[in-house]
């Protein structure tokens, strides 16, 4: 072949069909071909999502007194530290200082000391290929059962081997869990009775929440469940004592008051 398209590496991609047309160069005698290209720029840069690195817990050092002690004092002295600029922060930068504090904190006294990693897992890491990396993987957890391999019953309880059978089950079951037919009676609706608040209950309800209601919330959040937004575990929050409930109090009066998210 004679006629090629050049195509910078960058730009790969970008190219959807390519075709030769041979009677389009026939009546000005050459022997090229007229070739078309199919084109499509993407000019803007797709930016890759950076994952945030996520602290890691020694649940052990929770159990420490000592360790707990110095943990809470150190907030203690964090928070008096950046507490004379409080008056002049908005809501959102008093709760990213709270955020760079606590993390700061938790690294120095309650975070785990890194694992060490597997000779065999690093050399898996450093093969360039995935394909190949992925094979070393499977061979070294061994031959476990698949998803495909596990058994699914239809409901007189048969086992059903073929694929498709096992696929309509699945979206039968599904189908009739997650679309229920319900019937609203508006007779019903009508004869629950609209709840009534007094002034002494309303008044409750839009005070300030106090300080007691931080500490109650905070201690009945359960341990060990995934954090929010913001990386902060319940077990930290309950580890930091009264010192992180009066630092989130100030925070959560301010966003009652100033009425800002």
């Amino acid at each position: 072949m004679l006629d090629y398209i050049l195509v910078n590496h960058k730009f790969r991609s970008s190219v959807q069909d390519v075709r030769a047309h041979r009677d389009a160069t026939g009546g000005i005698g050459t022997d090229h071909n007229l070739l078309r290209a199919k084109i499509r720029l993407h000019l803007k840069c797709r930016r890759k999502t950076e994952e945030k690195y996520r602290l890691r817990l020694d649940q052990s050092k929770l159990t420490d007194d000592c360790l707990l002690s110095a943990f809470q004092i150190e907030l203690a002295n964090e928070r008096k530290a950046i507490r004379r600029d409080n008056k002049t922060l908005s809501v959102n930068e008093k709760f990213t200082n709270f955020l760079t504090v606590f993390e700061n904190v938790t690294g120095n006294y309650i975070a785990a000391r890194p694992t060490r990693i597997n000779i065999g897992t690093e050399n898996v890491l450093k093969v360039p290929d995935p394909t190949a990396a992925f094979q070393i993987i499977r061979r070294l957890r061994g031959n476990g059962q698949g998803i495909k391999h596990i058994p699914v019953q239809n409901k007189n309880h048969l086992i059903l081997t073929n694929s498709k059978d096992q696929l309509n089950r699945w979206k039968e079951y599904f189908d009739k869990m997650l679309n229920v037919d319900t019937t609203i009676n508006e007779q019903v609706l009508q004869q629950i009775p609209s709840p009534t608040f007094d002034d002494d209950e309303l008044s409750r309800q839009d005070a300030v929440p106090t300080l007691d209601e931080v500490v109650k919330t905070i201690g009945q959040i359960r341990n060990k469940k995934a954090p929010g937004k913001d990386d902060v575990p319940a077990e930290l929050l309950k580890a930091g004592g009264h010192y992180i409930a009066e630092w989130l109090h100030e925070i959560i009066r301010d966003v009652w008051e100033q009425e800002v998210v």
